[in-house]
This record gives structure tokens, C-alpha cells and sequence, in this order.
């Protein structure tokens, strides 16, 4: 671990700093930081027409063009699944069960349909056996 720690997201001015410590070549962290739902828990508002300068407009815009990229589903690219259903779809699952992203039926289905894959259970498995095993 760094001294440094750079806390960021990919599309906020953020980047610049990224560039900075890239041309010091000094060791840092960084924490990436996804700005919709952290700016619904602190109950930030985008001002309306200014969605741009932040980079994801409102929260319930940010959910509808998720909510638009799952319909065709099963999966985010449609038959195929990919690398981003499992980060998509473990936010998704973690956010809906600690109520920071709200419940849609189409995220529920979603996320239902990737917890019956045999892979995803299977690492669960692996996960809750070490828990078990007190080497938590």
C-alpha cells in the first residue's frame, strides 16, 4: 500500500490527477469511486441540463439506461455472457440487497439468472467453505 491514494472515477476531472502521479512515477492507490449511486446516498442533485459535467446525469437516469441495456438480456450482450455480467450483476445484487440500488424486475431477473450459473456457485461454495474453516 501507497502513502498516496487517489480517489477517482474513470469520467470526472479526476483523470488529470491520474495523469499526475502516472508522470511522477511515484507508487499510489487508487480508489475508484462510481459516482450515481455514492451521489444518491449523499443525496447530491444534478442540476437539470448539467448532467454532462458529471458524467452519469441523475441516479434514476443512470438505472433507466441500465435498466434499457438488460431488456434485450439474457445478458448485457445479449446471448453471450461476458466479464461484464459479473461485475454488473454482482453491484446490481449487492446494491438491491443493502437498498442502494432500487429493486426492478428486470435487475431481479437479471440477477436471479446469473446466480443459477453453475460457476457462480461454485465460487460461493469455495468462498463460504474457507469462511467456515475460520480463515476469514
Amino acid at each position: 500500500m501507497s502513502d498516496l491514494v487517489l480517489y477517482t472515477n474513470p469520467q470526472s476531472r479526476g483523470r488529470i490527477a491520474h495523469w499526475m502521479l502516472e508522470e511522477i512515477g511515484q507508487p499510489y492507490e487508487t480508489i475508484w469511486l462510481e459516482f450515481a449511486v455514492t451521489a444518491r446516498a449523499l443525496d447530491w442533485q444534478v442540476p437539470e441540463g448539467k448532467s454532462g459535467f458529471v458524467g452519469f446525469g441523475s441516479y434514476g437516469e443512470t438505472l433507466d439506461a441500465f435498466e434499457q441495456a438488460l431488456r434485450p438480456g439474457p445478458y448485457l450482450c445479449g446471448e453471450q455472457f461476458t466479464a461484464a455480467d459479473v461485475y454488473a450483476g454482482s453491484q446490481l445484487g449487492w446494491g438491491m440487497m443493502f437498498g442502494t440500488i432500487e429493486k426492478r424486475p428486470v435487475f431481479e431477473d437479471y440477477v436471479e439468472r446469473l446466480g443459477a450459473r453453475p460457476a457462480v456457485r461454485q465460487a460461493n461454495r469455495l468462498n463460504e467453505d474457507h469462511t467456515k474453516k475460520g480463515k476469514a
